[in-house]
């Protein structure tokens, strides 16, 4: 994994650099804000398979499954349960008491770390030593939540990221996966040249990959397949989604003929469209 400057690379990949440099920097305390849990693991498997990490092993915690091994030495297919791990304090012992190295990914814990809103001052205080103590070992624990709620006590031992939303890369792969999956029915067709291709790319992004795989099966169940009207169905399911946010507006593009104002300003976005910028 190269460590190039995050500003020349594509958010996500950036973000999974970040990731690798904190990691090596000996943060202890590390929090993923996303809705994407799913695709934040994926990343997570694929950063302890790099040689650097890959004899830590990756741990999963959620408080339904409890504590696994996933990924690591003599690991397979299948993760290894560690038992009675279950109660979020009970895992903080275990990486307190029993671990010299490892990757450790805690789904969905924020909740337990507030009590109708207020910080639980023992699980507070002990994920402070945690992170203290954590400084001398190659251990990293990492919340991945929707958000991490705001604990003046951790504000400086926990490092607050965001995963960012799949870009055109990572929506092409996104969108060629869905093809290869309707090339294989013979029940559906496939009919993206170039164009609208590129046009349904362009109306998947602001998605999350899980909100982009649903809209490409129900526009491939509606239509029997993908062709250029896809790109409008995408843009409909945008649309809906947008509207459960009071917060936000989805405004279509439209021609710049049908703008009002003054002849000369429109001339004027014409020219920034294509040269990118204002003059």
């Amino acid at each position: 994994m190269k460590t190039s400057p995050s500003q020349t690379l594509p958010e996500t990949e950036a973000l999974v650099v970040s990731l690798d440099e904190y990691i090596r920097a000996r943060y202890s305390l590390i929090a993923v804000q996303t809705y994407e849990e799913e695709r934040f693991l994926r990343f997570m498997r694929a950063l302890a398979q790099h040689v650097r990490h890959r004899a830590k092993g990756l741990y999963v915690w959620s408080r339904p499954r409890g504590l696994r091994l996933v990924a690591g030495p003599g690991i397979g297919a299948e993760a290894r349960p560690i038992a009675n791990r279950e109660d979020p304090l009970s895992v903080i012992e275990y990486i307190e008491q029993e671990v010299e190295s490892g990757l450790f990914v805690l789904c969905d814990f924020s909740p337990y770390l507030l009590d109708y809103g207020a910080p639980k001052p023992e699980l507070v205080r002990r994920l402070r030593e945690l992170a203290w103590a954590m400084r001398s070992r190659p251990v990293t624990l990492i919340f991945v939540g929707a958000r991490f709620p705001e604990i003046p006590d951790l504000e400086k031992e926990v490092k607050v990221l965001d995963l960012p939303l799949p870009e055109e890369a990572e929506t092409n792969q996104i969108l060629d996966r869905e093809v290869e999956r309707l090339e294989s029915n013979p029940n559906a067709s496939v009919e993206l040249d170039s164009d609208a291709r590129g046009n349904l790319i362009q109306a998947m992004l602001g998605l999350t990959a899980s909100e982009m795989e649903n809209v490409l099966a129900k526009a491939a169940v509606r239509q029997r397949g993908l062709g250029p009207q896809t790109a409008g169905i995408v843009l409909d399911e945008k649309r809906a989604l947008i509207r459960r946010n009071a917060a936000l507006t989805f405004t279509p593009a439209i021609p710049i003929e049908h703008i009002g104002g003054y002849a000369p300003i429109r001339n004027m976005l014409r020219r920034a469209a294509v040269a990118g910028v204002i003059s």
